[in-house]
């Protein structure tokens, strides 16, 4: 019996898992990290609020996806893997509302500004709901080996009518925030133009220079790596 299929499927259950647990642990890390700060901003804002709500659902709701797959036979449970993703989707949702108000705010609440994202938000979350509820509906454990294997719980991987359209959603939601930086960059590029070179604070230019610069930079590192 050729047992490469079993090797090749070992070895990419192997590797999946390691990629998952570093992301995982970077993921814990930011929320150790952050954990006090927001903490003492929910205690100072008391009543919930639209910013609080927001800021809670956007962090809790992937934090609780990512517990949910931590836990034992979430790999191979259907019902765990559709409520973490169902908590991840809500949670990029509520990400993307916060971006789309702050980039709104620096516009000065320009009714164009809101129509125009309103717009893009419609398309892109109406295409991506389509997508994961069709990914949701259609989801079932398979095995990954030919039917001579039997099952083997590090071989069974879930599979739906989507097949690669999963993707779509991450894409969209990777152009959507890349239309807000350019927005936001292009407002706050005039801005700083009507200001003289003598009036500006020496602290703003470089928060500039970190916010644009930083981000560019190492989205072309990582363009190069990969």
């Amino acid at each position: 019996m050729d047992l490469s299929p079993l090797e090749h499927c070992l070895s990419d259950g192997r590797r999946g898992r390691s990629i998952s647990y570093a992301s995982t642990t970077l993921f814990l890390f930011d929320y150790i990290l952050n954990l006090a700060s927001e903490i003492s901003f929910f205690r100072k804002h008391g009543r919930a609020s639209l910013g609080t709500v927001s800021l809670f659902l956007s962090r809790y709701t992937a934090f609780a996806a990512v517990v949910l797959v931590l836990l034992p036979g979430a790999a191979d449970t259907t019902y765990i893997d559709m409520v973490a993703t169902v908590l991840r989707f809500a949670s990029i949702i509520v990400s993307e509302f916060i971006v789309t108000v702050r980039t709104w705010a620096i516009w000065e609440r320009n009714k164009m500004i809101l129509v125009f994202f309103a717009i893009l938000a419609t398309a892109c979350m109406v295409t991506s709901i389509f997508i994961v509820l069709k990914d949701l509906t259609t989801r079932e454990t398979t095995s990954a080996l030919p039917p001579e294997f039997g099952t083997i719980s590090d071989c069974v991987v879930m599979v739906s009518a989507i097949k690669n359209a999963y993707i779509v959603p991450y894409i969209l939601a990777i152009l959507y925030e890349s239309v807000m930086l350019a927005l936001s960059i292009l407002k706050i590029s005039r801005w700083r133009k009507s200001i003289p070179n003598e009036m500006r604070a020496p602290f703003l230019d470089t928060l500039w220079r970190d916010g644009t610069e930083f981000p560019l930079d190492s989205f072309t590192q990582l363009t190069y790596v990969a």
